[in-house]
């Protein structure tokens, strides 16, 4: 999305807000269906709720897990393949790869809200890289070279 537009401190807020990662969302649903199976209509919901087809469930060596895109492994949910049933609690604890950073994540995010200033530099900070970089390709201009100058300039991006 390119604009030649300023940024403001809202939008950034709005940035911060919106980074909610797929992660809580499938764990959201998982909360409230708690106790029931993980079936196919699990599977449905969690599809719809995150909007992602790719996830599945995955059953093989003695496990369940709730697998998405790229992440081959996913949440674990049980050591066990037949009738296995949400227990979020215990997904949680056993999936600490996924949880403890993104907790991290969500409370530094949540941190990055309550500091007016640190948004303000960073708008301050966004516009003036948004005109150096319109300087800059400005400058490059009416060069014959102006690939291999960008590439010699690379750096600044």
């Amino acid at each position: 999305m390119k604009t030649s537009l300023m940024i403001t401190s809202e939008q950034i807020v709005d940035v911060i807000k919106a980074a909610v990662e797929p992660i809580d969302t499938i764990f959201k649903v998982l909360q409230e269906n708690n106790g029931k199976r993980i079936d196919k209509r699990l599977i449905e919901k969690l599809r719809a709720a995150t909007g992602d087809n790719s996830i599945r469930r995955r059953s093989e060596y003695g496990m369940t897990s709730i697998c998405w895109n790229t992440i081959s492994n996913g949440l674990i949910c049980a050591y066990d393949v037949k009738n296995v049933y949400v227990d979020s609690a215990w997904i949680k604890e056993q999936n600490t790869w996924a949880f403890s950073a993104r907790d991290e994540r969500n409370r530094r995010r949540h941190n990055n809200l309550g500091n007016i200033e640190a948004i303000d530099n960073l708008v301050k900070a966004t516009n003036a890289l948004k005109e150096a970089k319109k300087a800059y390709r400005t400058a490059l201009d009416g060069f014959e070279d102006y690939h291999r100058l960008n590439d010699l300039c690379i750096g600044i991006d």
